[in-house]
């Protein structure tokens, strides 16, 4: 944990040592190094957004060291206070300054939150109310990409009565 990390964001050393030695992927990355302030928060903001609606749980995003040696630089000050606040909170569980290997001090390690299913069960059955509140828990761990061939899947299944929510 970094001195700008607050402690409730701060990963799990466990975690952190999974992503540092490789045997937990970082999912996606965004380079902020160069952009002023106001470009990186929007471009973190989109990023992030995209991120977790594809299901991604840890990324890597590069701020870059600062200016000049000795120097924290803006952006790698402002990040972990930007991830604190709304709407980056609603996103992220975690963050914590990444491992030399992943660019050290010029770089985060952020852990996103898990994506939510919601389940209207006012009209099912006990046993199916149970049914489908495992079943969104298995799909909120889910990629986009494996909830478009499970829902291929049981459209095959149902004649195609199943909706995609578009």
């Amino acid at each position: 944990m970094t001195s700008h990390t607050p402690k409730r964001l701060s990963m799990e050393d466990r975690t952190h040592t999974k992503i540092a030695r490789g045997r937990l992927v970082l999912e996606g990355r965004v380079d902020l190094h160069g952009l002023t302030q106001s470009e990186a928060h929007s471009l973190l903001l989109s990023f992030l957004n995209r991120a977790h609606a594809e299901g991604m749980r840890h990324v890597l995003v590069i701020t870059g060291k600062g200016a000049s040696f000795g120097s924290d630089g803006v952006l790698r000050r402002a990040l972990p206070r930007w991830l604190a606040t709304p709407p980056f909170s609603g996103l992220v569980s975690g963050i914590d300054e990444a491992s030399r290997r992943h660019g050290g001090g010029g770089a985060f390690y952020i852990r996103l939150k898990r994506r939510h299913v919601v389940v209207d069960t006012a009209h099912l059955s006990p046993c199916a109310t149970e049914l489908a509140n495992l079943l969104a828990a298995h799909i909120a761990s889910l990629k986009d990409g494996e909830i478009k061939v499970l829902l291929k899947q049981l459209k095959a299944v149902t004649g195609d009565r199943a909706t995609d929510g578009t």
